[in-house]
């Protein structure tokens, strides 16, 4: 606990000048957090895992877990229970789903030869998961290892995405399916081309000076058409 304690401490620090609220102790060491982050209490997130700017992890009633190597854009919302990238284990050609064909651990407890272990880890462990900007994960969905999830989408509440979801889809359902849209399929085409002149690519002070712009959807498609 004492090195979580410091670790936690040091990640404020850290990221003091970002101005990010971290308020949980079970953050890997190697997290990159962009500026105005959130990350709440009850939030796991482990190793290799990159959020941006303005997204934030809400973890203050539910344990919200972020999975390794995974990579979240900007002014993304992840509601409480959200599990991001559990690995999967091995289930071809193998007689057992059981970790002790690639486990360590078992092997120095039940005292076997660990150099017999064939399997190096989870079947997908460094396989990286995907999740755009301006993303907003419903409460307690859970999204697979290994996929990528487009720029302004929304997952609804405790769906299961599996595959690689478009940009700005609303998904839903076991296993999670496209059930609409954010904007037309022309808007979409607009933004979808012109993505750097998206707000989450905008300047602090820009983004300031146009926020209004944010409350109006045909104003914002048509400035970012120019």
């Amino acid at each position: 606990m004492i090195r979580k304690v410091i670790l936690h401490v040091l990640l404020k620090l850290k990221y003091r000048k970002g101005k990010c609220r971290l308020l949980s102790y079970n953050v890997a060491k190697d997290v990159q957090l962009g500026y105005c982050c959130t990350i709440g209490k009850k939030a796991y997130i482990d190793r290799n895992v990159k959020i941006g700017n303005c997204s934030y992890v809400n973890a203050t009633q539910l344990e919200t877990i972020l999975e390794s190597n995974t990579v979240i854009g900007d002014f993304c919302s992840i509601a409480p229970g959200v599990v991001i990238g559990m690995g999967n284990h091995h289930i071809d050609n193998v007689v057992t789903t059981h970790p002790i064909l690639f486990d360590k651990y078992y092997s120095n407890v039940m005292g076997m030869d660990e150099n017999k272990i064939k399997l190096d880890g989870l079947k997908d462990k460094s396989e990286i998961t995907k999740i755009g900007s301006d993303v907003w994960l419903g409460a307690r969905a859970n999204i697979k290892r290994g996929i990528s999830i487009g720029n302004g989408v929304v997952v609804a509440a405790y769906a299961v995405v599996t595959k690689d979801v478009p940009d700005y889809a609303i998904v839903a359902g076991i296993p999670a399916k496209v059930i609409g849209y954010r904007f037309t399929e022309e808007q979409r085409k607009i933004l979808m081309i012109n993505e750097s002149k998206c707000f989450w690519n905008w300047e602090k002070d820009f983004l300031k000076k146009n926020m209004d712009m944010l409350y109006d959807a045909e104003r914002y498609v048509s400035f970012v058409s120019k």
